[in-house]
């Protein structure tokens, strides 16, 4: 009779540790949702409200949003995979030395208030960008988050190129 009721009162004792790690799942359960909903609710603010592009370890655009793709009047298609040196007129002293420019963010530095020109379709759009590394869960950068904005003198111009 003893051994029976110290076996009852071990299951007790389990069957409460286990509610107890049950709760505490759901409540990490739920603050992870809540951490996702918060961060997909920064993304989509940053991409409505800025011109959002991503770049592999290469510099070839890999993602880009709408407003970015309507600004410069280009297909998805058009741009992706394209490198990031090919459609973009950098600051003279970044575009002397693109690499070391890209290898620097690579390397963890974030470029802030870039100036950026870009050419396309006998167009001009001047941008003001920062780029910023991109990180997976092992702190490895995986690629490079730009995000821009029109200069305030950066009307768009047509050349005669």
């Amino acid at each position: 009779l003893q051994e029976a009721q110290e076996q009852s009162k071990t299951m007790r004792e389990q069957e409460d540790a286990m509610r107890q790690n049950l709760e505490e799942l759901w409540a990490i359960q739920e603050e992870n949702e809540q951490q996702k909903a918060i961060t997909e609710s920064l993304e989509h603010a940053v991409q409505v409200a800025c011109f959002v592009a991503e770049f592999d370890r290469d510099a070839r655009l890999v993602r880009v949003n709408d407003d970015f793709l309507a600004e410069i009047r280009a297909s998805r298609e058009e741009m992706i995979g394209t490198h990031a040196a090919e459609f973009l007129s950098l600051h003279q002293e970044i575009a002397r030395d693109f690499s070391r420019f890209w290898e620097e963010i690579l390397s963890g530095a974030t470029k802030r208030q870039v100036p950026v020109e870009m050419v396309r379709r006998n167009e001009r759009f001047h941008f003001i960008e920062t780029y910023a590394p991109i990180y997976d869960a092992q702190g490895t950068v995986t690629g490079v988050l730009r995000i821009g904005y029109p200069a305030p003198t950066g009307d768009k111009e047509e050349t005669n190129a």
